[in-house]
């Protein structure tokens, strides 16, 4: 039987985290808007040779504070979901939600291509984001899979695990 190594590379720091405020859309607390200091790791598996390592452990690190710090101190919106209903007018974006209003300064806000902004999908954003990344590197060809996990409150944390298949000629 033909076993294969595979290495991973993680990474998790203070500068990996942004503060940023949310709604929250659960049935029991829709509407209440909260805010956190969001933590974020980086992982990566993927085979090695002998000369060069999986990926560089510091531009990993640079990615990801790169797409913290676009995260920070912003009023995260998800934008694909359908019970808000979004408008800027004269630098100001509202949010119309279950019969409430608000209105934050446009320049405070960010509108993700999301459904939810939880940890969960906050995962899978910067999952979707960093295969971006690696894709326009070509940085991918030796990475099997990559995790990103972001944790929202101390001690839980949510991830998002993406598989690359791989055929034999990859």
């Amino acid at each position: 039987m033909q076993s294969h190594h595979y290495f991973s590379l993680s990474i998790s720091a203070d500068a990996l985290g942004f503060s940023a405020a949310h709604f929250l859309l659960t049935q029991a607390e829709e509407g209440r808007l909260c805010g956190h200091n969001f933590q974020v790791r980086l992982s990566l598996c993927g085979e090695q040779n002998a000369i060069a390592p999986l990926f560089d452990a510091g531009q990993l690190r640079q990615i990801g504070v790169a797409r913290c710090q676009a995260l920070h101190h912003k009023i995260l919106l998800p934008g694909a979901q359908t019970k808000l209903q979004l408008r800027s007018h004269e630098g100001l974006l509202w949010v119309d939600l279950d019969q409430r209003r608000f209105a934050f300064p446009e320049s405070d806000c960010l509108v993700l291509p999301l459904v939810n902004t939880n940890s969960d999908m906050l995962a899978a954003y910067f999952s979707t984001e960093l295969v971006k990344t690696l894709e326009s590197s070509r940085s991918l060809l030796k990475i099997h899979s990559l995790e990103v996990a972001v944790s929202a409150t101390v001690g839980e944390w949510s991830s998002c695990r993406r598989v690359f298949g791989r055929g034999e000629d990859a």
